[in-house]
């Protein structure tokens, strides 16, 4: 176990901000501190930063679960430029959901199934901002296109949350962006008018 989480765990009895970075949340290594979030008691905010871009949120469940009083998580998934990666995650798991978490900021990979997910494992949120990257693969550019283009599911499900959610953000972000030869702005416009 990394320097950092040692000094973590000492400081377990206190501790209410908890910055989690880098390693798979399946890892050897995540689980280990996952297996340790329940002791941290006064934990309220964790920020969770994933710079391997191969994860989805559901990937984070087990590690949620733990922190029953966690009121904030910002999860941040960095853009995945793997052709080969697309999201294993599925729904057939149940969802407990969280009920002490109110504001979630999530940057993501384009999912399916997330936002089915963020519905069912966040019932009270006041705030959400979500970006999703849609990175510039075409297995993921394929499975992004043929969800947005039947965006009345999306816009569904954000009718549903929108009752209990006072402050929304939500934007889409192209793998495309630093393509010169691109325009995003056509992109969307198109994706919107379908």
């Amino acid at each position: 176990m990394p320097n950092y989480y040692r000094c973590a765990l000492c400081y377990k009895d206190t501790l209410r901000t908890f910055y989690i970075r880098e390693e798979h949340p399946l890892s050897d290594q995540r689980e280990s501190i996952t297996l340790q979030l329940q002791d941290f008691r006064h934990l309220s905010q964790l920020i969770i930063y994933n710079e391997a871009g191969t994860t989805s949120p559901m990937d984070y469940d087990d590690m949620l679960n733990r922190c029953s009083q966690l009121q904030t998580l910002n999860l941040e998934i960095a853009e995945c430029d793997n052709d080969t990666y697309i999201s294993q995650s599925d729904m057939s798991s149940v969802i407990i959901p969280h009920f002490s978490i109110n504001n979630l900021n999530i940057t993501f990979n384009f999912d399916v199934f997330a936002f089915k997910y963020f519905i069912c494992k966040f019932p009270n949120l006041s705030y959400l901002r979500v970006s999703i990257n849609c990175p510039a693969t075409s297995a993921i550019r394929e499975q992004q296109e043929l969800y947005f283009s039947s965006r009345a599911q999306l816009l569904d499900l954000w009718n549903k949350a929108s009752h209990i959610i006072r402050n929304l953000t939500f934007s889409v972000h192209d793998g495309y962006r630093h393509n010169d030869d691109y325009d995003g702005d056509d992109y969307k416009h198109e994706l919107l008018n379908r």
